[in-house]
């Protein structure tokens, strides 16, 4: 057996020895077949096995002379297996077959068949590939190794699909290039981008969409077509792109992108208008609309600008960027639908704001105030009437004032009855109230004369109430462009708090505006011009007003453009421009706008309107229009008459007939308004007249003369013919015309005459040169400068031309034949050369047409900061032809560098950072304005660590602006940058610490650098924590690096010439910029860097070898002699002197201090200057140099303190640096920045011995440390955290709670928010108010009457200390009474202190019971019956002794409480000695009963006092309350309070004692029933019968109207 197995063996060697491989010599696939070729002769496959899969795919073959052909059939279902494992069955030569692992070689494979588009998303991912062979003998996961991409799932499984195959891809952009094994490349470009959606924030596009190239250099960005600057992308990935694009106009754009070769869809953006805010108006007048936003214009010319408000529309638009004006109608009365809430839209070009604005009517609004001739002035609108406004001071409503309202209710004048001293102010219109503002009248001024003249004068200004401090102050005049005016002392008086002082006003006009100041008060007035004055005006028949008077001192205003003629109907307004009025210095006149019909017309000087009166005039006349009498001759006819006003300017042939009849002149203008003129025309040329419109050629001959009958335009085969009418002596053809019939009228002419004997002839009769009609020019004709083929519109335009110059003195030809049927006559295109300025064109019958040019446009400026580069187009080419201008100011000639039609530039150089505007006038014609930013150019950044932060300097240009108070932001990625100082050149400011995170926010992060909203727009990147080395020197022989992020001691390791310095002692500061280390060896020219956290720096060449030292090290800011000491001198160099220099080249020549013989290592001295801070030096001698530092002297601070007035005082000897300061050199340098000296009356000081400066909110507890020329100061911790040192409150605490203050130091704003008190009965916190820099009050709304415990937290810190907070005992002040002390009775308690823990209620020693508690000052309770201890029953004395306990606490008086006396005589004795009693024996009525007639009067008529109690009858949802009130015996003041009562509730009980008036009874009742009046109650039968008054009690305040008014009525 074993010897068969090994026959087996060694034959099946021996075959696979000599098998010969298949080797295919044509390979073919299709998605039906897959086809092999071999040589005849040779192996071939018969099967291709899959093992995985347990699949064959066999082959069929045929063979042919010399080639075998072999065909495996495929379909989809086949192709899906072809995968995985692979080997097959062979054929040999000799026909036996062998199958094992043979498969085809590498090259042999099929080409796949790649079935539709493979597009896969630029962002990658599982992206579907299909074709067939596709994996054929792959047997890894990776198809296309170059591309590293994988399958999505195993090539040898059953679930794979070979003609789907999923591929992982990873992403990528343009085209690329797949590569199969057996050499087959398929190259595929990605999806086409797309764009979804596009947003803008206005400083920034932002398109969200896919497939787009995450690499830049492989996007181009197209808006409206224009590519954008590949420094203004912002960012971009495979889904969104951003770049830099601002827009201040509204306005659609259209972006696209290119992405890797490949264009997107166009997607429309809208800039919509954005308005923001709106002013209020009145309803029933109307008025002017002012809109303020953004984008509320078009740069397109004659945009269509709709407002509507709801569904108002408003009229006279008028637009800029961030402004919308125009008039709105009155609008009728009716409900608040109509009138509040309205929303705003504003539509540009079909473009619509899609925020919400709302408008509503009539809502006051006061914009400012001033203060003329010590009146108040009131600028706002719906300001109201004379009779509906109210106006408020400090709440309190200001009657008795005469108030003054303009008809647009706009300004509002009173003069206040006191001054107002620092008071809110507001009114209210009905109903509505306005905002609030700030006005203090006290300092006021008033001028005389009020109104000086236009070419200014001496004006007296009499200041009022000036504060002392001020007295020996000049004020001064300002004008609201700044101009100020310096005051001249009049020495009219000594009287400093009203003084008068002159000022010189300059030349000016109209209203303006000023303040005048005087130290630190400041008051605002107007100031007006002189008007001029008309002394009559009259109106011709031409509608020409003539104006007279003396106007000489305003020539120069018209002249200047500030004087026009002004049309108002109280809504629109037309001005007339000013070169339409005839102005003189005795008389103006101007043309009547017959279109807008008003009696309202003004003479507008310097936007002061003077109304133009005294003439008369009917606004309902029409325009004359002459009509012609039939007897003259020629004859018009009635298609024609419409044309004369046309024609009249251009033709000669008729004048007015001068003898116009009596009657023609006085003829009266008919009822209805018309007004006929009649006048007579005659002839003054010879005949025919011609006359051509848009509808008729019309010709008039004499009667007696021959005439055209038609024109023959014989190129075209075209006739015009004419219809003619016959008057007594006048012939008048007429042919019609339009605009299809015009259009042939050109090429070869030729005409019928008809004769006078009638008789027609047809030929070449062509009218005289001067009878062919005049052109008619439709539209406006503006080529452009350069000229090109340009299109002229109109009638007649080549009517009698047979050559191609139509204008031969301007060499303008025609494009086109004029013979040719495919000429338009009507579209006429010129051949126009270009040209500039006014031209006219003259056609060969005389008639001349003037024309000007298209508008220059500048559509984009440039800049290289040598010059300004304007494109645009309609630019003259002659330099004499234009003028330039840069924010208005003409730039000169001699600066214009070049200019043609499309472009011009000129010499402009710009170091700030400023927005400019450009424009052109070319030819007479104004360009529009461009803006045109120069952006701040960031250029160098240093870096700093991440975890400390530090000092930002940016190094660029046009790093500042000229503008003060300029708005510089510096933006570090996400990080906004604090502290900014800029300079042309260079930006300073300080970066925060940043916690530590991801790279993504360490490194490449974008440097935005804004200064007044405008950024930069190149690119510059910072990251942090990267070590740059700028420079070195060596002091004291040890080496001290200077840079950026040099490290820590532990992490920075040191490199020289690549080899790591170790066992080095290194000492870097705080802020990473210094590092300082003593060299093991002395460095001879090396290279030296250095490591930090991985990070290397750049590399420094370095040389210590030859050093030097200094004594002393520190020499004084004064100057003094330092010795310094020179190491290893070149022997060459010995008998030189050494020089120090400073880095201003400053030269100091040393001195040989001849101390020794060895000059290798010698000391020299040096006359060191006065300076200061820290120098970099240069020690030389001969050629060697040493670069070391002299630093001068700096000063110590001592201590520091906080003194009352919240001033920081340090202490020091700072003798020698005063002048420093004084110089700005020294600075102070408290809670991470600069002190600034901005605070009034609060100066820092700097002195020999100690300065001081002002405690500010922001500052925290910090190192002090001086700054001088830049070298910090030993610093010294100052302590301002706010203490406590005790806390205050009242000994007791009423019923409405108390005040705590609470007292320390250092306290600030930001104190109170962390300071509250916390009572621990309630469980309520109390927050806590800012006093002064030493107190902090808190008001603690907590009632009694229990004791409370509460405690206190401080700057945030809770305290030990508890607070003890005790009520008041009761306080008992007056009472009702009783009339029967046999029966007691209810009384009620007046007081203060009163709870509802009421303990007892004694009357004298006696218990009140069923005790009441109304309120917190009264309570009820019941009065047992007295019984007496005689068999009198006497009563008990009427004072007791009301005592009232609560919650433990006592408190009494005594009181008045019976009435009862058994002797009513003797009441009114008894009565008032018990009140002198219960006064401590004072009569405080004395007073009143002195005016009393005799003493038998009643005690109720000495003291006119009553006691009412009024019982309301209305129940609201808690019950029906008690009103109680007191009041004098007064009718008209009870009548007043009744008739308040009865508007108030629906039913009034009344309950009186011993009450008099019946005529008031009757009132409190109330009108009688239906039913008859209402009997009396028996408590009011027994009031009005008895004489028994009560007894008398110190009587009540009575109440004033406003108190009635206000008392609740619930």
């Amino acid at each position: 057996m074993k010897i068969i197995f090994l026959f087996l063996f060694v034959f099946l060697i021996s075959k696979i020895v000599g098998l010969s491989f298949p080797q295919p010599k044509v390979i073919k696939s299709s998605n039906k077949s897959l086809v092999y070729s071999y040589d005849i002769n040779g192996s071939f496959f018969s099967k291709i096995l899959f093992n995985d899969l347990n699949f064959q795919l066999p082959f069929t073959c045929e063979n042919d002379s010399s080639i075998r052909t072999c065909t495996a059939y495929v379909d989809e279902e086949i192709a899906k297996n072809l995968h995985g494992s692979m080997s097959s069955c062979l054929i040999d030569v000799d026909g036996s077959e062998l199958c094992g692992s043979f498969t085809p070689n590498t090259k042999d494979y099929p080409n796949p068949i790649i079935q539709g588009e493979f597009k896969p998303p630029t962002k990658g991912g599982h992206t579907i590939i299909k074709g067939y062979y596709l994996v054929l003998g792959i047997s890894f996961y990776s198809i296309i190794p170059n591309m590293k991409v994988q399958f999505v799932g195993f090539i040898n499984d059953e679930s794979f699909d070979a003609t789907n195959l999923i591929l992982d891809y990873k992403g990528g952009c343009g085209e690329k290039t797949f590569q199969w094994p057996n050499g087959f490349k398929y190259s595929f470009n990605h999806s086409n981008p797309t764009i979804d959606k596009i947003s803008s924030d206005n400083s920034s596009l932002v398109a969200i969409g896919s497939n787009f190239c995450s690499n830049s250099n492989d996007v181009n960005i197209f808006i409206d077509g224009i590519q954008v600057d590949k420094i203004s992308l912002l960012s971009i990935d495979h889904e969104l792109f951003e770049v830099r694009y601002t827009q201040q106009y509204c306005k659609s754009i259209y972006v696209n992108i290119v992405s890797g070769g490949l264009e997107s869809n166009k997607i429309k953006f809208e800039f919509k208008p954005l308005p923001l805010k709106i002013n209020s108006i009145p309803k029933v007048k109307g008025g002017l609309i002012t809109i303020t936003g953004e984008r509320l214009s078009s740069q397109i010319n004659n945009s269509s600008i709709i407002v509507k408000i709801g569904k108002h529309q408003c009229k006279n638009i008028i637009s800029s960027q961030n402004e919308i004006t125009c008039n709105l109608d009155p609008v009728q009365t009716g409900s608040n639908d109509d009138s509040i809430g309205l929303h705003v839209n504003v539509s540009i070009n079909g473009i619509i704001n899609d925020n919400i604005l709302l408008f509503s009517f009539d809502v006051p609004f006061i914009y400012d105030f001033i203060l003329p001739q010590g009146q108040v002035k009131l600028i706002g609108d719906c300001l109201g009437t004379n009779e509906s406004t109210q106006i408020y001071i400090d709440d309190i409503q200001q009657l008795n004032l005469t108030i003054n309202i303009n008809d647009k209710q706009t300004t509002l004048l009173f003069t206040p009855l006191n001054q107002i001293k620092n008071s809110k102010l507001y009114i209210i219109v009905n109903g509505k109230k306005s905002n609030v503002i700030q006005i203090d009248s006290s300092f006021f001024v008033k001028l005389s004369p009020l109104s000086p003249s236009v070419l200014g004068q001496i004006v007296n200004i009499t200041l009022y109430n000036v504060n002392i401090l001020n007295y020996n102050n000049l004020p001064t005049l300002t004008y609201m462009d700044n101009t100020t005016i310096k005051g001249i002392d009049n020495l009219n008086s000594n009287e400093y708090s009203n003084h008068t002082y002159s000022f010189k006003i300059p030349i000016g006009c109209g209203r303006n505006g000023i303040s005048i100041s005087i130290g630190n008060q400041t008051t605002h007035s107007e100031l007006y011009y002189e008007l001029p004055i008309i002394t009559s005006c009259s109106i011709d028949n031409d509608q020409i007003i003539r104006c007279f008077g003396n106007f000489t001192n305003y020539f120069n205003f018209y002249e200047n453009g500030k004087i026009n003629i002004l049309f108002s109907n109280s809504i629109d307004e037309i001005y007339l421009p000013t070169n339409s009025i005839d102005f003189k210095i005795d008389s103006f006149s101007f043309q009547l706008n017959k279109k807008y019909k008003t009696n309202q017309v003004y003479l507008n000087v310097c936007n002061e309107l003077l109304p133009i009166i005294n003439i008369e005039y009917n606004s309902t006349i029409q325009t004359p229009q002459p009509t012609i009498i039939n007897t003259l001759k020629p004859q018009l006819n009635s298609s024609s008459e419409q044309e004369i006003k046309q024609n009249k300017t251009n033709s000669n042939s008729y004048s007015s007939n001068e003898n116009i009849s009596n009657k023609q002149k006085n003829e009266k203008i008919p009822s209805e308004g018309r007004l006929i003129i009649r006048f007579t025309l005659k002839l003054t040329t010879s005949l025919p007249i011609v006359l051509g419109s848009s509808t008729s050629l019309v010709y008039t001959y004499d009667i007696n003369g021959s005439f055209y009958s038609k024109f023959l335009f014989t190129d075209l085969n075209f006739q015009l013919p004419f219809a003619c009418e016959n008057g007594s002596s006048i012939r008048t053809c007429t042919s019609y015309v339009d605009e299809e019939i015009a259009k042939n009228l050109h090429g070869s002419m030729s005409s019928c005459v008809i004769d006078v004997d009638s008789s027609e002839l047809c030929g070449s009769f062509t009218p005289n040169t001067k009878d062919y009609p005049n052109p008619i020019i439709q539209g406006e004709f503006k080529p452009p400068t350069k000229g090109g083929h340009t299109i002229i519109k109109g009638y007649y335009l080549v009517l009698g031309i047979s050559f191609y110059s139509i204008i031969p003195n301007m060499k303008v030809f025609f494009v086109g034949n004029i013979g040719d049927e495919s000429f338009d006559a009507t579209n006429l295109i010129l051949d126009y050369k270009g040209g500039c300025g006014e031209k006219t064109f003259q056609w060969p019958n005389g008639f001349k047409y003037s024309f000007n040019h298209s508008n220059p446009i500048i559509d984009k400026i440039s800049s290289d900061n040598s010059s300004l580069v304007a494109i645009g187009s309609n630019f003259c080419s002659n330099s004499n032809d234009v003028n330039i201008f840069i924010d208005g100011i003409q730039v000169d000639k001699i600066n214009l560098i070049s200019n043609d039609h499309e472009l011009f530039e000129v010499r402009y150089t710009q170091q700030y950072c400023k927005s400019i505007y450009v424009n052109i006038v070319s030819g007479g014609l104004e360009s529009n304005k461009i803006k045109f930013e120069f952006k701040p150019l960031p250029l160098k950044i240093n870096s700093i660590p991440k975890v400390k932060g530090g000092l930002i300097t940016i190094t660029g240009e046009r790093l500042s602006s000229q503008i003060n108070n300029s708005s510089i932001i510096v933006k570090i990625g996400k990080h906004q940058c604090k502290n900014i100082i800029s300079s042309q050149n260079e930006i300073t400011c300080n970066l925060d610490p940043v916690q530590t995170g991801s790279n993504d926010d360490s490194i490449g992060l974008h440097v935005n650098v804004s200064i007044n909203g405008i950024v930069n727009d190149n690119i510059l990147l910072f990251s942090f924590d990267v070590p740059f080395i700028y420079d070195f020197i060596l002091p004291q022989g040890q080496v001290k690096l200077i840079g950026d992020c040099l490290g820590t001691n532990e992490s920075t390791q040191i490199y020289i010439d690549d080899i790591q310095q170790l066992n080095l002692t290194i000492n870097i500061n705080d802020k990473q910029t210094t590092l300082l280390f003593t060299p093991l060896n002395q460095i001879k020219n090396s290279k030296l860097y250095i490591i930090v956290n991985g990070k290397k720096s750049n590399v420094f060449q370095i040389d210590s070898s030859f050093f030097v030292k200094l004594s002393p090290l520190s020499p004084s800011v004064l100057g003094e002699t330092v010795n310094i000491t020179l190491y290893n001198v070149n022997v060459l160099n010995r008998s030189s002197l050494p020089t120090l220099t400073y880095m201003d080249n400053t030269i100091i020549q040393g001195i040989d201090n001849s101390n020794s013989n060895e000059y290798s290592t010698h000391t020299y001295s040096f006359k060191i200057p006065i300076g200061c801070g820290r120098n970099r030096v240069l020690v030389s001698i001969e050629n060697k140099t040493s670069p070391t530092e002299l630093c001068y002297q700096l000063p110590e601070v001592k201590s520091c303190s906080i003194s009352s007035d919240q001033m920081i005082r340090c202490m020091g000897n700072f003798t020698n640096y005063v002048s420093y300061y004084d110089s700005g050199d020294v600075k102070i340098q408290f809670s991470n920045g600069i002190v600034v000296d901005d605070i009034q009356n609060k100066k820092i000081m700097f002195e020999s011995s100690f300065f001081l400066f002002p405690l500010k909110p922001e500052y925290g507890s910090s190192e002090l440390s001086l700054m001088v020329c830049d070298d910090q100061s030993a610093s010294l911790k100052v302590d301002i955290s706010p203490s406590l040192t005790q806390i205050n409150h009242y000994p007791v605490f009423n019923s409405t709670g108390g005040q705590i203050i609470i007292n320390g130091e250092n306290f600030i704003p930001n104190t109170c928010d962390n300071t509250s008190i916390y009572c621990i009965s309630n469980q309520q916190i109390y927050n806590c108010s800012f006093v002064n820099y030493t107190s902090i009050s808190c008001d603690i709304e907590l009632g009694g009457p229990f004791d409370q415990i509460c405690q206190i937290k401080f700057n945030g810190i809770k305290q030990n200390k508890n607070i003890s907070i005790s009520y008041s005992p009761p306080m008992v002040l007056n009472s009702t009474m009783i009339s029967n002390s046999s029966i007691g009775g209810n009384i009620t308690i007046f007081g203060n202190e009163f709870y509802d823990q009421i303990d007892e209620i004694l009357i004298g020693k006696r218990s009140c019971s069923n005790i009441t508690f109304i309120n917190s000052t009264s309570i009820s309770c019941f009065v047992e019956p007295f019984n007496g201890n005689n068999s009198q029953l006497l009563p008990p004395p009427q004072q007791q002794y009301v005592n009232v306990t609560i919650n433990g606490k006592s408190g009494g008086s005594y009181l008045m409480i019976y009435v009862e006396s058994p002797n009513k005589g003797d009441l009114g004795n008894q009565s008032s000695e018990n009140n002198k009693n219960n006064n401590n024996g004072k009569n405080i009525n004395d007073a009143s009963n002195k005016g009393d007639a005799g003493e038998n009067k009643s005690i109720f008529e000495k003291n006119k006092w009553i006691v009412a109690v009024i019982v309301l009858g209305l129940f609201i949802i808690i019950g029906t309350p008690l009103f109680l009130l007191y009041v004098y015996r007064d009718k008209r003041t009870i009548r007043q309070l009744i008739n308040r009562i009865r508007n108030k509730v629906d039913d009034i009980k009344i309950e009186l004692k011993h009450y008099k008036y019946k005529s008031d009874l009757d009132m409190l009742r109330g009108p009688p029933s239906t039913g008859g009046e209402r009997p009396l109650t028996t408590e009011e039968q027994e009031a009005s019968s008895s004489s028994t008054l009560p007894p008398e009690r110190p009587p009540q305040i009575p109440l004033s109207e406003n108190q009635i008014g206000k008392l609740p009525m619930k």
